[in-house]
């Protein structure tokens, strides 16, 4: 299906809201995918990529880390009726999730992967009611089809452009 893979050591974020949308891919026009947004974000251990072929056949990726994974990566933003960060995903995996319904009821998923995450029904339970949820994650991994933040700030960020396709595992 495509897409660029997130990966994070930890995020933390407020105000969950969950939906379903149909977005492009780079593989498909259309395809079924969770919006997820959230507001005033705290990610560890960032590290973002895409694969990409080119026409003849050569595989390489760009990737974005943090030189350590303790650095901090912060989104924030100000526009009313929009989160700070707001993606569109079609896989998620968590080592542990718990999303706290008016900010202190947990509903908490461990070793949790979902291919249909827009169809998942905990998740949307955490983002119930639009008031307040928070969002803690461990060992976060997002295939990512669509991506924006009002204000991202990546202390100590490498840049990487390398040879042949990166791969996501889960230990």
């Amino acid at each position: 299906m495509g897409g660029f893979v997130i990966e994070v050591n930890s995020l933390q974020g407020y105000n969950l809201t969950m939906g379903k949308v149909n977005g492009e891919t780079s593989e498909k026009g259309s395809e079924p995918q969770a919006k997820i947004g959230l507001e005033n974000v705290t990610l560890r251990g960032l590290n973002l990529y895409k694969n990409l072929t080119t026409s003849d056949g050569t595989r390489f990726h760009i990737q974005i880390t943090t030189r350590n994974p303790s650095d901090e990566v912060k989104i924030t933003g100000t526009t009313p009726f929009y989160r700070d960060l707001e993606t569109q995903v079609s896989e998620l995996y968590a080592k542990e999730m718990t999303a706290r319904v008016l900010g202190f009821l947990p509903i908490t998923l461990r070793d949790f992967w979902d291919t249909e995450p827009e169809k998942n029904l905990l998740i949307f339970l955490g983002s119930l009611l639009d008031l307040g949820a928070r969002l803690d994650a461990e060992q976060l991994k997002l295939n990512t089809h669509r991506l924006q933040a009002k204000k991202i700030v990546i202390p100590n960020l490498v840049l990487t452009v390398g040879e042949g396709h990166l791969s996501s595992r889960v230990q």
